[in-house]
Protein backbone atom coordinates (compact mmCIF):
# COMPACT_ATOMS: atom_id res chain seq x y z
CA UNK A 1 0.00 0.00 0.00
CA UNK A 2 1.07 3.57 -0.71
CA UNK A 3 0.00 6.53 1.41
CA UNK A 4 0.38 9.93 -0.31
CA UNK A 5 -0.22 13.32 1.34
CA UNK A 6 -0.06 16.43 -0.88
CA UNK A 7 -0.71 20.12 -0.53
CA UNK A 8 1.21 20.28 2.75
CA UNK A 9 2.75 23.44 4.06
CA UNK A 10 5.67 23.88 6.41
CA UNK A 11 5.22 21.50 9.31
CA UNK A 12 6.73 18.70 11.51
CA UNK A 13 5.14 15.35 10.62
CA UNK A 14 5.25 11.91 12.28
CA UNK A 15 4.42 9.06 9.98
CA UNK A 16 2.19 6.27 11.49
CA UNK A 17 0.79 3.19 9.78
CA UNK A 18 -2.06 0.96 11.14
CA UNK A 19 -4.57 -1.56 10.05
CA UNK A 20 -7.74 -0.27 8.59
CA UNK A 21 -9.56 -1.28 11.77
CA UNK A 22 -7.25 0.91 13.84
CA UNK A 23 -5.18 -1.84 15.34
CA UNK A 24 -1.47 -2.32 15.35
CA UNK A 25 -0.17 1.31 14.97
CA UNK A 26 3.52 1.47 14.05
CA UNK A 27 5.57 4.75 14.16
CA UNK A 28 8.08 5.38 11.33
CA UNK A 29 11.56 5.00 12.65
CA UNK A 30 12.59 8.21 10.81
CA UNK A 31 10.05 10.31 12.59
CA UNK A 32 9.72 13.16 12.80
CA UNK A 33 9.65 14.48 9.21
CA UNK A 34 10.14 18.27 8.97
CA UNK A 35 8.64 20.02 5.92
CA UNK A 36 10.15 23.49 5.24
CA UNK A 37 8.68 25.89 2.49
CA UNK A 38 11.13 27.97 0.37
CA UNK A 39 11.46 31.66 1.25
CA UNK A 40 9.64 33.95 -1.20
CA UNK A 41 11.56 36.75 -2.94
CA UNK A 42 10.36 40.31 -2.28
CA UNK A 43 10.30 43.03 -4.96
CA UNK A 44 11.65 46.19 -3.37
CA UNK A 45 11.69 48.53 -6.39
CA UNK A 46 10.93 48.70 -10.05
CA UNK A 47 12.33 51.52 -12.22
CA UNK A 48 11.79 52.16 -15.90
CA UNK A 49 12.95 54.56 -18.60
CA UNK A 50 10.76 55.56 -21.51
CA UNK A 51 11.63 55.08 -25.14
CA UNK A 52 13.64 58.12 -26.24
CA UNK A 53 12.47 58.39 -29.85
CA UNK A 54 9.68 57.34 -32.15
CA UNK A 55 10.37 53.96 -33.67
CA UNK A 56 13.22 53.24 -31.25
CA UNK A 57 13.28 50.32 -28.72
CA UNK A 58 15.54 51.69 -26.01
CA UNK A 59 13.22 51.61 -23.02
CA UNK A 60 14.43 49.85 -19.85
CA UNK A 61 13.04 48.18 -16.71
CA UNK A 62 15.18 47.47 -13.64
CA UNK A 63 13.80 45.21 -10.86
CA UNK A 64 15.34 45.08 -7.39
CA UNK A 65 14.61 41.94 -5.29
CA UNK A 66 15.55 40.72 -1.79
CA UNK A 67 14.95 37.43 0.01
CA UNK A 68 14.13 34.15 -1.59
CA UNK A 69 16.68 32.15 -3.47
CA UNK A 70 18.90 33.77 -6.05
CA UNK A 71 19.75 33.94 -8.84
CA UNK A 72 16.19 35.03 -9.27
CA UNK A 73 14.09 34.49 -12.31
CA UNK A 74 12.36 37.57 -13.74
CA UNK A 75 9.42 38.01 -16.04
CA UNK A 76 7.94 41.24 -17.53
CA UNK A 77 5.11 39.55 -19.42
CA UNK A 78 3.14 38.36 -16.39
CA UNK A 79 5.08 35.12 -15.98
CA UNK A 80 4.83 33.75 -19.49
CA UNK A 81 8.59 33.83 -19.88
CA UNK A 82 11.31 34.07 -17.25
CA UNK A 83 14.95 35.00 -17.53
CA UNK A 84 17.80 35.18 -15.08
CA UNK A 85 19.29 38.54 -16.08
CA UNK A 86 19.79 40.24 -12.79
CA UNK A 87 16.53 42.11 -13.12
CA UNK A 88 17.58 44.45 -15.94
CA UNK A 89 15.60 44.56 -19.20
CA UNK A 90 16.88 46.73 -22.07
CA UNK A 91 15.77 47.39 -25.62
CA UNK A 92 12.12 47.64 -24.73
CA UNK A 93 9.47 49.19 -26.91
CA UNK A 94 6.66 51.31 -25.59
CA UNK A 95 3.95 49.33 -23.84
CA UNK A 96 2.70 47.91 -20.53
CA UNK A 97 4.61 45.30 -18.57
CA UNK A 98 3.52 42.96 -15.70
CA UNK A 99 6.41 42.12 -13.37
CA UNK A 100 6.80 38.61 -11.85
CA UNK A 101 9.80 37.35 -9.84
CA UNK A 102 10.55 33.73 -8.73
CA UNK A 103 13.32 31.93 -6.89
CA UNK A 104 16.18 30.37 -8.75
CA UNK A 105 14.29 27.11 -8.97
CA UNK A 106 11.16 28.88 -10.17
CA UNK A 107 9.41 28.60 -6.85
CA UNK A 108 7.57 31.23 -4.93
CA UNK A 109 6.73 33.54 -7.85
CA UNK A 110 5.69 36.98 -6.78
CA UNK A 111 3.61 39.28 -9.03
CA UNK A 112 3.97 43.01 -8.51
CA UNK A 113 0.56 44.65 -8.40
CA UNK A 114 1.78 47.66 -10.38
CA UNK A 115 1.63 47.54 -14.15
CA UNK A 116 4.73 49.26 -15.55
CA UNK A 117 4.16 51.49 -18.58
CA UNK A 118 6.98 52.42 -20.94
CA UNK A 119 6.02 55.47 -22.96
CA UNK A 120 7.32 56.60 -26.37
CA UNK A 121 7.14 60.15 -27.73
CA UNK A 122 3.96 60.91 -29.66
CA UNK A 123 4.52 60.88 -33.39
CA UNK A 124 3.23 64.08 -35.02
CA UNK A 125 1.19 63.80 -38.20
CA UNK A 126 1.52 66.24 -41.09
CA UNK A 127 -2.02 66.80 -42.31
CA UNK A 128 -1.51 69.45 -44.96
CA UNK A 129 1.28 71.41 -46.63
CA UNK A 130 0.16 74.57 -48.46
CA UNK A 131 2.72 76.22 -50.76
CA UNK A 132 2.27 79.72 -52.22
CA UNK A 133 4.52 80.69 -55.12
CA UNK A 134 6.41 84.01 -55.13
CA UNK A 135 4.24 86.65 -56.75
CA UNK A 136 6.86 88.26 -58.96
CA UNK A 137 10.32 87.91 -60.40
CA UNK A 138 13.04 88.79 -57.91
CA UNK A 139 10.40 89.17 -55.17
CA UNK A 140 10.82 86.69 -52.33
CA UNK A 141 7.29 86.56 -50.95
CA UNK A 142 6.60 82.86 -51.37
CA UNK A 143 5.10 80.94 -48.43
CA UNK A 144 4.83 77.40 -47.09
CA UNK A 145 2.36 76.54 -44.33
CA UNK A 146 2.62 73.17 -42.58
CA UNK A 147 -0.42 71.88 -40.70
CA UNK A 148 0.31 69.04 -38.28
CA UNK A 149 -1.31 67.37 -35.27
CA UNK A 150 0.28 66.07 -32.07
CA UNK A 151 -0.27 65.95 -28.33
CA UNK A 152 2.98 67.85 -27.95
CA UNK A 153 4.15 71.26 -28.97
CA UNK A 154 5.89 71.07 -32.33
CA UNK A 155 8.73 72.55 -34.33
CA UNK A 156 8.73 72.95 -38.10
CA UNK A 157 11.33 72.83 -40.85
CA UNK A 158 11.34 73.22 -44.65
CA UNK A 159 14.93 72.06 -45.21
CA UNK A 160 14.40 68.49 -44.10
CA UNK A 161 15.36 69.20 -40.50
CA UNK A 162 18.54 71.25 -40.84
CA UNK A 163 16.90 74.24 -39.21
CA UNK A 164 13.74 74.48 -37.12
CA UNK A 165 11.27 77.10 -35.95
CA UNK A 166 8.25 77.21 -33.68
CA UNK A 167 5.93 78.72 -36.31
CA UNK A 168 4.35 76.53 -38.95
CA UNK A 169 4.31 79.39 -41.46
CA UNK A 170 7.42 80.11 -43.53
CA UNK A 171 7.45 83.51 -45.22
CA UNK A 172 9.70 85.45 -47.59
CA UNK A 173 10.63 82.47 -49.72
CA UNK A 174 12.17 82.52 -53.17
CA UNK A 175 11.46 79.87 -55.75
CA UNK A 176 13.04 76.48 -55.05
CA UNK A 177 12.52 72.97 -53.73
CA UNK A 178 11.73 72.49 -50.03
CA UNK A 179 11.36 69.45 -47.76
CA UNK A 180 8.75 70.07 -45.03
CA UNK A 181 9.38 68.36 -41.69
CA UNK A 182 7.84 68.35 -38.20
CA UNK A 183 9.15 67.17 -34.83
CA UNK A 184 8.21 67.36 -31.17
CA UNK A 185 9.52 70.39 -29.36
CA UNK A 186 12.00 68.16 -27.50
CA UNK A 187 13.53 67.21 -30.85
CA UNK A 188 12.00 63.77 -31.10
CA UNK A 189 10.04 62.09 -33.86
CA UNK A 190 11.10 63.92 -37.01
CA UNK A 191 8.48 63.41 -39.75
CA UNK A 192 9.21 64.57 -43.28
CA UNK A 193 6.77 65.29 -46.07
CA UNK A 194 7.28 64.92 -49.82
CA UNK A 195 9.16 67.83 -51.32
CA UNK A 196 7.28 70.90 -52.53
CA UNK A 197 8.48 73.28 -55.21
CA UNK A 198 7.84 77.02 -55.25
CA UNK A 199 7.93 78.40 -58.75
CA UNK A 200 9.31 81.91 -59.20
CA UNK A 201 7.74 83.65 -62.21
CA UNK A 202 10.20 83.76 -65.10
CA UNK A 203 11.27 87.11 -66.47
CA UNK A 204 10.30 87.77 -70.11
CA UNK A 205 12.66 89.58 -72.45
CA UNK A 206 12.16 92.24 -75.09
CA UNK A 207 13.78 90.91 -78.25
CA UNK A 208 13.11 93.75 -80.69
CA UNK A 209 11.09 96.91 -81.15
CA UNK A 210 10.21 98.26 -84.60
CA UNK A 211 8.40 101.52 -85.26
CA UNK A 212 7.09 103.61 -88.14
CA UNK A 213 6.41 107.32 -87.84
CA UNK A 214 3.07 108.84 -88.83
CA UNK A 215 3.19 109.58 -92.53
CA UNK A 216 1.46 112.96 -92.39
CA UNK A 217 1.40 116.02 -90.24
CA UNK A 218 -1.12 115.54 -87.43
CA UNK A 219 -1.94 112.03 -88.64
CA UNK A 220 -2.28 109.00 -86.30
CA UNK A 221 -1.08 106.11 -88.45
CA UNK A 222 2.23 105.44 -86.73
CA UNK A 223 3.02 101.92 -85.49
CA UNK A 224 5.11 100.19 -82.83
CA UNK A 225 5.72 96.43 -82.96
CA UNK A 226 7.21 94.74 -79.87
CA UNK A 227 8.75 91.28 -80.22
CA UNK A 228 9.29 89.53 -76.88
CA UNK A 229 9.86 86.04 -75.51
CA UNK A 230 9.07 84.30 -72.25
CA UNK A 231 7.86 81.03 -70.77
CA UNK A 232 4.38 82.47 -70.18
CA UNK A 233 1.82 84.32 -72.25
CA UNK A 234 2.69 88.02 -72.25
CA UNK A 235 1.08 91.45 -72.15
CA UNK A 236 2.45 94.55 -73.84
CA UNK A 237 2.37 98.27 -73.05
CA UNK A 238 3.62 101.45 -74.71
CA UNK A 239 2.76 103.79 -71.84
CA UNK A 240 5.12 102.35 -69.25
CA UNK A 241 2.56 99.90 -67.86
CA UNK A 242 -0.48 102.14 -67.43
CA UNK A 243 -2.44 100.10 -69.94
CA UNK A 244 -1.83 96.65 -71.41
CA UNK A 245 -2.88 94.51 -74.36
CA UNK A 246 -2.25 90.84 -75.22
CA UNK A 247 -0.41 91.50 -78.50
CA UNK A 248 2.73 93.43 -79.38
CA UNK A 249 1.32 95.36 -82.38
CA UNK A 250 0.28 98.96 -81.70
CA UNK A 251 -1.27 100.95 -84.55
CA UNK A 252 -3.01 104.28 -85.04
CA UNK A 253 -0.32 106.18 -83.16
CA UNK A 254 0.39 109.86 -83.34
CA UNK A 255 3.60 111.72 -82.63
CA UNK A 256 4.92 111.37 -79.09
CA UNK A 257 7.13 109.44 -76.69
CA UNK A 258 6.21 105.83 -75.93
CA UNK A 259 7.74 103.79 -73.06
CA UNK A 260 7.91 100.11 -73.99
CA UNK A 261 7.05 97.51 -71.33
CA UNK A 262 6.13 93.81 -71.17
CA UNK A 263 5.00 91.48 -68.40
CA UNK A 264 3.62 87.99 -67.83
CA UNK A 265 -0.11 87.62 -68.40
CA UNK A 266 -0.66 87.25 -64.64
CA UNK A 267 0.78 90.73 -64.14
CA UNK A 268 4.15 89.61 -62.83
CA UNK A 269 7.67 90.46 -63.91
CA UNK A 270 7.25 93.79 -65.66
CA UNK A 271 10.23 94.64 -67.87
CA UNK A 272 10.61 98.22 -69.07
CA UNK A 273 12.29 98.83 -72.41
CA UNK A 274 13.42 101.89 -74.25
CA UNK A 275 11.44 105.00 -75.03
CA UNK A 276 10.35 105.16 -78.66
CA UNK A 277 9.76 108.60 -80.15
CA UNK A 278 7.40 108.88 -83.09
CA UNK A 279 7.60 112.10 -85.07
CA UNK A 280 5.36 113.54 -87.75
CA UNK A 281 6.80 115.44 -90.72
CA UNK A 282 7.25 119.18 -90.27
CA UNK A 283 4.79 121.08 -92.41
CA UNK A 284 5.96 123.92 -94.64
CA UNK A 285 4.59 127.42 -94.08
CA UNK A 286 3.46 129.64 -96.96
CA UNK A 287 4.73 133.07 -96.06
CA UNK A 288 3.84 134.99 -99.19
CA UNK A 289 1.96 134.65 -102.46
CA UNK A 290 2.70 137.14 -105.23
CA UNK A 291 0.20 137.34 -108.03
CA UNK A 292 0.24 139.15 -111.36
CA UNK A 293 -3.02 139.44 -113.29
CA UNK A 294 -3.11 138.83 -117.05
CA UNK A 295 -2.23 142.07 -118.79
CA UNK A 296 -5.02 142.01 -121.36
CA UNK A 297 -8.23 140.35 -122.26
CA UNK A 298 -7.70 136.87 -123.63
CA UNK A 299 -4.00 136.83 -122.75
CA UNK A 300 -2.30 134.17 -120.51
CA UNK A 301 0.54 136.17 -119.09
CA UNK A 302 -0.59 136.11 -115.47
CA UNK A 303 1.65 134.61 -112.78
CA UNK A 304 1.62 133.32 -109.20
CA UNK A 305 4.78 133.03 -107.08
CA UNK A 306 4.62 131.06 -103.82
CA UNK A 307 7.12 131.71 -101.05
CA UNK A 308 7.28 129.01 -98.34
CA UNK A 309 9.66 128.06 -95.51
CA UNK A 310 10.14 125.02 -93.27
CA UNK A 311 9.14 121.48 -94.05
CA UNK A 312 11.36 119.08 -95.96
CA UNK A 313 13.17 120.43 -98.98
CA UNK A 314 12.89 120.51 -101.86
CA UNK A 315 9.32 121.66 -101.35
CA UNK A 316 6.67 120.97 -103.96
CA UNK A 317 4.15 123.54 -105.13
CA UNK A 318 0.77 123.40 -106.81
CA UNK A 319 -1.98 125.80 -107.87
CA UNK A 320 -4.58 123.14 -108.62
CA UNK A 321 -3.88 120.39 -106.01
CA UNK A 322 -3.40 117.90 -108.85
CA UNK A 323 -0.06 118.67 -110.44
CA UNK A 324 3.01 119.51 -108.42
CA UNK A 325 6.41 120.92 -109.25
CA UNK A 326 9.48 122.02 -107.39
CA UNK A 327 9.47 125.53 -108.83
CA UNK A 328 7.52 128.07 -106.85
CA UNK A 329 6.71 130.33 -109.82
CA UNK A 330 3.74 129.65 -112.09
CA UNK A 331 3.66 131.73 -115.29
CA UNK A 332 1.52 132.08 -118.40
CA UNK A 333 -1.66 131.91 -116.39
CA UNK A 334 -5.06 132.92 -117.59
CA UNK A 335 -7.58 134.69 -115.47
CA UNK A 336 -9.28 132.37 -113.00
CA UNK A 337 -9.27 130.93 -109.49
CA UNK A 338 -6.24 129.04 -108.25
CA UNK A 339 -5.67 126.88 -105.14
CA UNK A 340 -2.24 127.74 -103.82
CA UNK A 341 -0.56 124.81 -102.04
CA UNK A 342 2.83 123.62 -100.80
CA UNK A 343 4.00 120.27 -99.45
CA UNK A 344 7.16 118.43 -98.40
CA UNK A 345 9.51 116.70 -100.81
CA UNK A 346 7.96 113.30 -99.98
CA UNK A 347 4.47 114.58 -100.66
CA UNK A 348 3.46 114.91 -97.03
CA UNK A 349 1.91 117.76 -95.11
CA UNK A 350 0.03 119.67 -97.77
CA UNK A 351 -0.72 123.23 -96.67
CA UNK A 352 -3.14 125.46 -98.56
CA UNK A 353 -3.28 129.21 -98.87
CA UNK A 354 -6.55 131.09 -99.37
CA UNK A 355 -7.57 130.87 -103.00
CA UNK A 356 -6.04 133.28 -105.48
CA UNK A 357 -8.10 134.87 -108.27
CA UNK A 358 -6.28 136.28 -111.28
CA UNK A 359 -8.38 138.87 -113.03
CA UNK A 360 -8.02 139.89 -116.68
CA UNK A 361 -9.12 143.37 -117.76
CA UNK A 362 -12.85 143.60 -118.44
CA UNK A 363 -13.51 143.63 -122.19
CA UNK A 364 -15.74 146.52 -123.28
CA UNK A 365 -18.81 145.73 -125.34
CA UNK A 366 -19.58 147.65 -128.54
CA UNK A 367 -23.28 148.18 -128.38
CA UNK A 368 -23.69 149.98 -131.69
CA UNK A 369 -21.96 152.19 -134.22
CA UNK A 370 -23.82 155.05 -135.94
CA UNK A 371 -22.31 156.39 -139.16
CA UNK A 372 -23.51 159.71 -140.69
CA UNK A 373 -22.30 160.11 -144.25
CA UNK A 374 -20.89 163.42 -145.52
CA UNK A 375 -23.70 165.76 -146.55
CA UNK A 376 -22.25 166.69 -150.01
CA UNK A 377 -19.68 165.85 -152.56
CA UNK A 378 -16.21 166.80 -151.56
CA UNK A 379 -17.31 167.60 -148.06
CA UNK A 380 -15.78 166.07 -144.92
CA UNK A 381 -18.60 166.40 -142.46
CA UNK A 382 -19.22 162.74 -141.94
CA UNK A 383 -19.73 161.54 -138.34
CA UNK A 384 -19.05 158.15 -136.70
CA UNK A 385 -20.42 157.57 -133.21
CA UNK A 386 -19.40 154.46 -131.25
CA UNK A 387 -21.66 153.36 -128.41
CA UNK A 388 -19.91 150.96 -125.99
CA UNK A 389 -20.37 149.83 -122.40
CA UNK A 390 -17.78 148.91 -119.73
CA UNK A 391 -17.12 149.38 -116.05
CA UNK A 392 -13.87 151.05 -116.98
CA UNK A 393 -13.25 154.33 -118.79
CA UNK A 394 -12.87 153.66 -122.51
CA UNK A 395 -10.83 154.87 -125.49
CA UNK A 396 -11.94 154.82 -129.12
CA UNK A 397 -10.57 154.96 -132.67
CA UNK A 398 -11.84 154.30 -136.17
CA UNK A 399 -8.77 154.51 -138.38
CA UNK A 400 -6.14 152.48 -136.56
CA UNK A 401 -4.44 155.59 -135.40
CA UNK A 402 -4.30 157.33 -132.12
CA UNK A 403 -6.79 156.56 -129.37
CA UNK A 404 -9.13 159.19 -128.03
CA UNK A 405 -11.45 159.34 -125.09
CA UNK A 406 -14.27 160.66 -127.29
CA UNK A 407 -16.62 158.21 -128.90
CA UNK A 408 -17.71 160.71 -131.57
CA UNK A 409 -15.60 161.23 -134.61
CA UNK A 410 -16.50 164.29 -136.79
CA UNK A 411 -15.29 165.66 -140.09
CA UNK A 412 -14.92 162.19 -141.32
CA UNK A 413 -14.16 161.86 -145.03
CA UNK A 414 -15.83 159.24 -147.12
CA UNK A 415 -13.98 155.93 -146.58
CA UNK A 416 -14.21 152.53 -144.86
CA UNK A 417 -13.49 152.56 -141.12
CA UNK A 418 -13.01 149.90 -138.48
CA UNK A 419 -14.37 151.13 -135.12
CA UNK A 420 -12.32 149.96 -132.09
CA UNK A 421 -12.82 150.32 -128.36
CA UNK A 422 -10.46 149.57 -125.48
CA UNK A 423 -10.18 150.18 -121.77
Amino acid sequence: LLGSFTGLGSMTANVVVRNIDGTCSIMDASNPYILTAPASPAITSITGTDVTECGVTDGTITITVVGGTSPYQFSIDGGTTFVQNGGTFNGLSAGTYNIVVANADGSCSVTDPTVITIDAPTTPIITLVTPTNPSDCNVNDGMIMINATSTNALQYSIDGGTTWQASNNFLGLAGGTFTPAVRNIDGTCVITNPQVTLVQPSTPSIDAVASTDPTECDSINGTIIITASGSNALQYSIDGGFSWQPGGNFTGLGAGNYLIAIRNIDGSCQVNGQTITLTTPSAPIITQVTEVDPSDCGTTDGSITITAVGGTSPLQYSIDGITWETTNAFNNLAAGSYDVMARNADGSCTVQNPGIVLEAPEAPVVDSVVANNPTDCNTTDGIVTIYASSSNPLEYRIDGGAWTSSNIFINVTPSTYTPEVRN
